[in-house]
């Protein structure tokens, strides 16, 4: 318990909120992060299936599209594009609300870019195995290490 392992050379590695993966010439290691007790090792011969899963970009974008227009079109149409903002209080409301949405979403639309779930199906598991929110380019090395 609680041993670590820094002697060990790994082809791959990812790290998800879940689950730790380390890819070897023919294993993959699975440490669960909390509790850091569980581990599990695969020989790559068992593993049935290894896939990344994402999440689409475009329901973020529409709603990032429509707040950022809806913001400029008040500012643009009853504010005149004066600079500093001479609106009523209410409209400056509004803006501020479509400023802070569109921010939002765009950072969701960057996360939904940047990450991925990986799933990993093992033939005597019945369930497969999720590793969520792992960065989706060290996903796609330790898949590519798993089929040397």
């Amino acid at each position: 318990m609680g041993q670590t392992r820094t002697n060990e050379n790994f082809l791959s590695k990812c790290y998800g909120t879940n689950y730790a993966v380390f890819a070897r010439h023919k294993q993959l290691i699975l440490k669960k992060r909390f509790p850091r007790t569980h581990e599990m090792t695969f020989d790559l011969e068992r593993i049935n299936s290894l896939q990344l899963l994402t999440k689409s970009v475009v329901p973020p974008l529409v709603i990032f599209s429509i707040s950022a227009l809806s913001g400029l079109g008040v500012w643009g149409i009853l504010g005149a594009w004066s600079s500093p903002l001479t609106l009523p209080q209410h409209y400056q409301l509004f803006i501020t609300v479509a400023g802070i949405i569109s921010l939002f979403t765009f950072g969701i639309s960057i996360c939904r870019v940047r990450l991925g779930t990986l799933r990993i199906e093992v033939g005597e598991l019945k369930e497969p195995i999720y590793v969520r929110h792992v960065r989706r380019l060290d996903a796609e090395d330790v898949i590519k290490a798993a089929r040397r």
